[in-house]
This record gives structure tokens, C-alpha cells and sequence, in this order.
């Protein structure tokens, strides 16, 4: 709210106590309740800065994995990972908060929770139609939803066969063994040990 409309409401409030309160509310920021953390306030992400996008460079993260590569940092809506929100990858990183980012992944049901203007959006199922079958008839239910990513990447062949931008990563297929990084697992181990011919 503007300073000098608060200034001048608290000057008719006789009570410093009653007036600081006022003050609070209304400069109050936008914010979320939650019962287990309380007030939840909306992140500030880079679209809320007033400058021209370019003048702002946007893709500069400088963000590097262990041999010194730049990492691309991509925008990540997902609740079958959030046990494990900072996995390694090699050549990505996933970002839980920025939505100012260009390119987002979403999910399995959280296809529906699209957010920010990227300019890129895909979605993904990365959890058995087994554990999660209401998920996978997220297009039967919400027609046309698909046109809202540039790709939809999956593993299920239903999915595969009725929509058109659906391209087949096998995500479910990777071994989970917190003992090792992935790509030492893979040396260290026999090719018949984890699956491969």
C-alpha cells in the first residue's frame, strides 16, 4: 500500500501499539498458511525485477558439478523426489524455487500446477504407473493439457500412443543405491549386475 495512504490512516490512531499493528498489515507481503510452518511468503524469483530482460543475463548461474562443468539449472515441480531434493546429476541441476527460470520440468501430477512464463515447459513421469496409476490418466481426465509442454517424457506406452508430442525415457529403469554415485556404480560393477546386456 502506498507510505503517505499509511501515514495517514495511523495519524487517527491515538494507540502506538494499535498503530505499529496497522503499519505491519499493511505492508504485509503476499503469503501462503500452512499449519505445519506457518507463513509460507511467495519467493522473489528474476521476473519480478523492473529492468528490460535483456539487460539482465538471466542464464548465468554459475553453478559447476566436481570437474568444473557449468551446470544448466532448470525449474523442477516434483513431490515423488522432495525425499531427496539436491540429487547429483552430472550436467543439471534442479531448481525447486525459481520460477524465473526458462525451462521447467514438471512431474507426474504436478503437470497441473504450471507456473511462471518459461519459455520452455516439459512434463514427465518418473514413478511406475504401479505406484501412481491415477497419474498416468492425467490426459484422459484434463484433455488438452499436453499442449501446454513441448514434450511429455514417459515410459508408458498408453501415453506414448495417444499424444503427440510424448517421447519414451525410461526414467524408472536407473538403479537407486545411495551407497555409490551413479556413474561409479556403473564402473565398478559387472554390465549383467545392473540390468544391461
Amino acid at each position: 500500500m502506498n507510505r503517505i495512504l499509511v501515514k495517514l490512516i495511523c495519524a487517527f490512531i491515538p494507540s502506538a501499539e494499535l498503530r505499529r499493528r496497522v503499519r505491519t498489515k499493511l505492508k504485509e507481503k503476499p503469503y501462503i498458511k500452512n499449519k505445519y510452518y506457518g507463513k509460507i511468503y511467495i519467493p522473489y524469483t528474476n521476473n519480478i525485477i523492473f529492468r528490460k530482460k535483456e539487460e539482465y543475463d538471466y542464464g548465468n548461474n554459475n553453478v559447476y558439478n566436481k570437474y568444473g562443468e557449468k551446470l544448466e539449472v532448470f525449474f523442477l515441480r516434483d513431490f515423488t523426489g522432495v525425499h531427496n531434493p539436491y540429487d547429483y546429476h552430472k550436467y543439471i541441476m534442479f531448481d525447486r524455487f525459481n520460477i524465473g527460470l526458462d525451462k521447467h520440468f514438471y512431474s507426474n501430477g504436478t503437470m497441473l500446477e504450471t507456473m511462471g512464463n518459461p519459455k520452455e515447459r516439459y512434463g514427465f513421469f518418473n514413478e511406475s504407473e504401479s505406484i501412481i496409476p491415477e497419474d498416468f490418466k492425467i490426459f484422459d481426465t484434463h484433455k488438452g493439457l499436453e499442449k501446454d509442454f513441448d514434450l511429455i517424457f514417459t515410459f508408458s506406452a498408453k501415453i506414448l500412443d495417444k499424444i503427440d508430442n510424448a517421447i519414451f525415457i525410461p526414467f524408472c529403469s536407473s538403479v537407486w543405491d545411495y551407497n555409490y554415485e551413479t556413474e561409479e556404480l556403473y564402473v565398478k560393477l559387472p554390465i549383467n549386475s545392473y540390468g544391461g546386456g
